[in-house]
């Protein structure tokens, strides 16, 4: 209805503008002026009608593999769907791009949800590829996508194969990771293609794992997520979920990555996804960090058998069908694991959740998935609370490093964002020191000292009393595999930015770290909700010895975002 309102309103205005240009006015309007109103009509009606074009059969009976599918039905360690899906709350006409390494558009059990004028195709011109701009479908050695899309929104209650989470979404498949490798106007334009009806964007790719580097984001990437957030789903922002890593290995001591030290994962503007067990504990590979957001399910306990979606038609992809410990029918896998498949899991919650209340902004869902999210493995000693308060149920914020705020919960967000009203809109960026430089510390720190050096900062003034995220830039000499950097603030709660840890070369063998802390962003969730007028202090410690003798902490800055109530 606020769509057909919005396009009535504007042929309104283009009739008022024709009749003005002919004559009514003094100078009439110009070609360009109308040319930009009638592009913004086009766009309006772009937004409010994309996937009024996908055709769906009629249902014909259960999903033959569904029973597999222990994601979507496993109390208590599940996604929590089946109230939602009795209430008819399936995605309908929310639009998910899956940015991977391609999405097979005609396969059985995903082609119903397809929007193929929506796809794009970035190797139109190169072998193995279709000449399509709007054919994303991979070659045989790329069915990541393929997977990533089943598990969001592969089709219902059509007698073949599994259901996603999602099963009456759109779906489009954007094949930018193909290849391998890709330029950086190709990488923006995977973030903004469609976005005027883009709902999700999931990205279940990055760095390399289990290296322990610093991997950062570039500028022209971060411009397009901010532009996605500003004006992408009828600028109300579109959800950017990311796969928050696979480079943990907890069973190591130390582990090696840790999602802070991706500068994709680690941004403001993405939805940072941690991995689960079917137990509710977590993936040994998936990394901590406090810029995690939720997490979703992707692999038993025995790590034998994964989540169950689509794979390549036939014997292509992660399924050749002569593997006893997959599925016999191989245009499906049950071997498909990683951040990369927790992802999409929270990718299809946040599609259900705009089908319910599509009014939400991008900052909404956010923390309605905070605010829903369930303490999963409660007795992990990490669990905290914060001094942020929740805004539509009573207490504080769960956080954890290994969790952030908690497994993601289908039906409490969904509920939640039935009678969501929309926060306040987002104060400016408080950045301090003001002037946007980082503040001179200088001080040594000894090896192999956990009392480290402390800086602290007081903030007094900011119109922010709702902290919604923290960057914190450091400049720090020493191996990064050494330090350890922590966040406090007077209220007590804590954000461990980075820690001892090993980094591997490409056999895997330990080795120094070859990155720097040269004013890197590190990025915290774990504040939401806190009053950023209050002291922050920074410490910054050598956790090893033998590497080398100690560092300097050299200057720092941090940067606030929020709401003032």
């Amino acid at each position: 209805m606020y769509g057909k309102i919005k396009k009535f309103l504007i042929i309104g205005i283009m009739i008022f503008a024709f009749f003005y240009s002919c004559g009514g006015g003094s100078d009439g309007l110009s070609d360009e002026e109308l040319f930009g109103l009638w592009w913004l009509l086009n766009q309006q009606n772009t937004a409010a009608a994309y996937c009024k074009d996908i055709s769906r059969p009629a249902d014909t009976g259960e999903d033959a593999l569904y029973s597999y599918q222990w994601h979507l039905n496993n109390s208590p360690n599940d996604l929590n769907l089946q109230s939602v899906w009795s209430s008819s709350i399936k995605g309908n006409n929310v639009l998910v791009a899956v940015v991977d390494d391609g999405l097979e558009i005609s396969h059985e059990d995903l082609k119903s949800n397809v929007l193929t004028s929506a796809n794009k195709n970035f190797w139109t011109t190169t072998s193995g590829y279709s000449s399509s701009e709007t054919d994303p479908t991979p070659t045989s050695s790329n069915s990541h996508g393929t997977s990533v899309a089943g598990t969001v929104g592969a089709l219902d209650n059509n007698s073949v194969g599994v259901r996603g989470v999602a099963p009456r979404v759109c779906l489009a498949g954007y094949n930018l990771i193909a290849r391998g490798s890709y330029t950086t106007t190709e990488e923006s334009t995977a973030m903004t293609h469609n976005s005027s009806a883009v709902g999700v964007s999931n990205n279940s790719w990055g760095p390399t794992d289990y290296t322990g580097e610093l991997y950062t984001s570039n500028a022209t990437w971060r411009d397009a997520i901010e532009s996605g957030l500003s004006t992408g789903r009828d600028n109300k922002g579109t959800l950017y979920v990311w796969a928050a890593g696979n480079g943990a290995i907890s069973s190591s001591t130390p582990e090696t990555d840790n999602s802070n030290y991706d500068g994709y994962a680690n941004y403001r503007g993405v939805v940072a996804v941690c991995a689960l067990l079917n137990d509710g504990t977590r993936a040994k590979y998936s990394e901590q960090g406090a810029n995690l957001w939720t997490c979703g399910y992707a692999d038993k306990t025995t790590y034998s058998e994964s989540l169950t979606t689509t794979d390549l038609t036939g014997s292509s992809g992660a399924n050749s069908g002569s593997s006893s410990s997959n599925l016999s029918d191989s245009n499906y896998t049950n071997q498909f694991n990683g951040t990369s498949a927790a992802s999409p899991t929270v990718a299809g919650v946040i599609a259900l959740i705009l089908e319910k209340n599509s009014a939400l902004t991008w900052r909404d869902v956010k923390l309605i998935l905070a605010e829903s999210a369930r303490k999963n493995d409660s007795s992990d000693s990490d669990w905290t609370t914060n001094s942020g308060s929740k805004i539509n149920s009573s207490g504080n914020y769960n956080i954890n490093h290994k969790y952030g705020f908690g497994a993601v919960d289908a039906d409490t967000a969904v509920t939640l964002a039935s009678n969501w009203t929309n926060v306040a809109s987002e104060e400016s960026a408080y950045t301090y020191p003001t002037d946007g430089t980082e503040k001179s510390v200088g001080t040594t720190f000894s090896d192999n000292n956990s009392t480290g050096v402390s800086d602290s900062i007081t903030i007094s003034g900011t119109t922010i009393k709702k902290i919604e995220f923290i960057e914190v830039y450091l400049t720090a000499t020493s191996t990064i595999d050494d330090m350890d950097v922590r966040l406090k603030n007077g209220n007590g709660t804590e954000s461990v930015l980075a820690s001892y840890h090993t980094c591997r070369n490409s056999s895997g063998t330990s080795t120094t770290c070859s990155s720097t802390f040269s004013s890197w962003r590190f990025g915290t969730a774990r504040h939401l909700g806190e009053d950023a007028n209050q002291t922050w202090t920074l410490t910054v410690s050598d956790r090893n010895s033998g590497n080398v003798s100690g560092g300097t902490f050299t200057s720092w800055k941090i940067k606030f975002y929020g709401r003032a109530q």
